[in-house]
């Protein structure tokens, strides 16, 4: 079952299959970690200075499947968002890190079925290759969010000012 899209020409039961290729060229073309070393480096230098806030709290930081794709290649992420393929960046998708303590826990957020009119998103373990475990010491996950950008391409701002945006 599903709602019909593409002019009457598809159906969201086939998304599953359609998304097999456009994951394949998201991973080659959006996850390689030399490419969003450079262009995704003001989103790792966010993701650090977030975990790095003495005031812990939630920070969202919005963006689309680019920089899904880019912190999965970055931080050496997976995800297996059944019934799409291995690391697909669906829409209305999120990454979530949790710092717990010296602990930052990832979890990959979907919706499970497009078709469906209310839904709450499907959450999935998004695992680290460095860990083989959906969660990493703190240390490990700064060290591998330092290593994935070129801070002489970031947007390096003051980010005492994104503490507005801090809900504790």
């Amino acid at each position: 079952s599903g709602k019909e899209f593409a002019w009457g020409r598809g159906n969201t039961s086939e998304l599953p299959e359609l998304y097999r290729l456009r994951t394949w060229q998201r991973v080659i073309e959006r996850s390689s970690p030399k490419l969003v070393a450079r262009t995704e480096a003001s989103l790792f230098a966010s993701v650090l200075a977030a975990l790095r806030a003495p005031d812990h709290g939630t920070m969202v930081l919005l963006g689309h499947d680019d920089q899904l794709n880019a912190l999965g290649g970055g931080l050496g992420l997976s995800w297996r968002p059944v019934p799409f393929p291995e690391n697909s960046t669906l829409p209305a998708s999120a990454i979530h890190f949790r710092r717990i303590g010296q602990l930052v826990e990832a979890e990959y957020l979907y919706i499970q079925d497009p078709s469906a009119q209310k839904q709450r998103p499907t959450r999935v373990p998004a695992t680290f290759r460095r860990t083989g475990k959906a969660s990493i010491d703190l240390k490990s996950f700064l060290d591998l969010a330092e290593a994935a950008f070129e801070p002489d391409c970031a947007n390096l701002w003051d980010h005492s000012t994104l503490r507005q945006t801090l809900v504790a």
